[in-house]
């Protein structure tokens, strides 16, 4: 009798990835969290984790955004693409299913939680200027998660083109 999801060919592993926008007083935010275990410990990225075998992909989305940050009410979540570079991840083969969201102002507070040490919403166009901006070079230490940070950069760069009217809810 063979085992269930045992095959001779080697499989990558799946994950989800969220950029979560919303409004502060300040302007454009979006959701970051450091990271509490190795690989990066210590560094910042964008929230996410492994789907499990039995989950849905948004159920896995919503599920890892909670545990990381506490964030559930989300006025939007869309997928908007997949990532998977080979070598991309030093844990091994991963393909991402990245997701946008979008939550109501004022912005929620957030914790860092399960494997996120912190949690903060970060302005993305301004980033840098606290050691979280997308990489420039593979060598460069920029405080950032290398796995996630190619993603977070396309992401965010497609945010700064106009996109129309900011979804009805989002501000008072």
């Amino acid at each position: 009798m063979s085992t269930p999801y045992c095959y001779e060919y080697p499989r990558p592993m799946v994950t989800v990835d969220l950029v979560v926008f919303g409004l502060g007083p300040e302007g454009l935010r979006a959701l970051f969290i450091k990271r509490k275990k190795d690989p990066f410990a210590g560094l910042w990225a964008i929230p996410g984790g492994y789907l499990e075998i039995d989950e849905a992909i948004e159920a896995a989305a919503r599920r890892e955004l909670k545990e990381e940050t506490g964030l559930q009410d989300l006025l939007v979540l869309e997928e908007i693409g997949v990532f998977g570079d080979p070598g991309r991840d030093p844990r091994g083969r991963t393909i991402s299913v990245a997701h946008a969201g979008i939550v109501r102002a004022p912005l929620p507070r957030v914790k860092g939680g399960d494997d996120a040490e912190d949690a903060a919403w970060l302005d993305p166009r301004t980033a840098g200027a606290s050691g979280v901006r997308p990489r420039q070079d593979p060598g460069e230490g920029d405080g950032v998660a290398p796995h996630r940070n190619a993603r977070r950069g396309r992401v965010v760069d497609g945010w700064r083109r106009p996109v129309g009217p900011l979804p009805t809810g989002l501000t008072k």
